[in-house]
């Protein structure tokens, strides 16, 4: 018997759980590639990156989404996925990879800025920016006081 009032108390508690979030809406269209970071631009205007070079942006709240994979040149041929954006203004932003990204129009295209590689960075200026890269399993810091165009290590983690 006390099994059985168990379970029902267990069950009872995964079901309110599961009712507990009513405000999610699925969205289409939208993407079978894994989403890996998203910024806000604003109060209604998101972008999302993730894996085979996805980069999504909606205006409307997320009512709609629509690529924006617009760049300025070619891809380097081996990337293959977006680890994080971040954008310091509504109109200035930027894209992690294997390579840094910039955009200056709000995510609608982007150029290369640097062809070095982080597993994480931040910009918190359109010029200044701190990053962290794994060397020989050693977390390194970096910073750029140049938009991304260059890379100072500043130490260990």
């Amino acid at each position: 018997m006390r099994k059985q009032i168990f379970l029902v108390l267990v069950l009872f508690l995964f079901v309110g759980n599961i009712f507990a979030q009513g405000g999610w809406v699925l969205r289409n269209p939208f993407t079978i590639d894994s989403i890996n970071y998203s910024a806000s631009l604003d109060s209604s205007t998101f972008i999302i990156v993730g894996t085979n070079n996805l980069i999504l942006k909606s205006t409307d709240n997320g009512s709609t989404w629509i690529s924006k994979n617009h760049f300025t040149a070619a891809l380097p041929g081996n990337l293959t996925r977006f680890l994080n954006v971040n954008f310091i203004n509504n109109m200035v932003g930027f894209i992690n990879s294997n390579f840094l990204f910039k955009s200056n129009t709000a995510g609608e295209k982007w150029e290369l800025v640097s062809e070095d590689s982080f597993d994480y960075f931040f910009m918190i200026s359109e010029f200044k920016g701190f990053a962290i890269r794994t060397e020989n399993a050693i977390q390194k810091i970096y910073k750029t006081i140049n938009g991304g165009s260059n890379w100072l290590l500043q130490g260990n983690l």
